[in-house]
């Protein structure tokens, strides 16, 4: 078994900028921000986003939020029979 962790920073110039960047380009934002106007919370969704952007940034001057993985990779014993 081999394990091993990582990091992945997200970044932008400012938090704002950051979530319109992914709202306009990530197929899932895009798709999921569709189906939120539609119903009328778009903007409320959005606002909450920003929210949660702006309190977990990481970088005073623009903005940056780090994610923590593990990748863990496992192989089945071989068989010595």
């Amino acid at each position: 078994m081999v394990v091993e962790q990582s990091d992945l920073a997200f970044t932008g110039s400012t938090p704002e900028a950051y979530l319109d960047a992914e709202l306009a380009t990530h197929p899932l934002a895009v798709s999921g921000f569709d189906n939120l106007r539609k119903r009328g919370v778009a903007d409320e969704a959005r606002s909450r986003l920003l929210e949660l952007l702006i309190e977990g940034n990481e970088d005073p001057q623009g903005f940056r939020s780090t994610s923590h993985y593990v990748v863990v990779e496992a192989r089945p014993r071989r068989s010595y029979h």
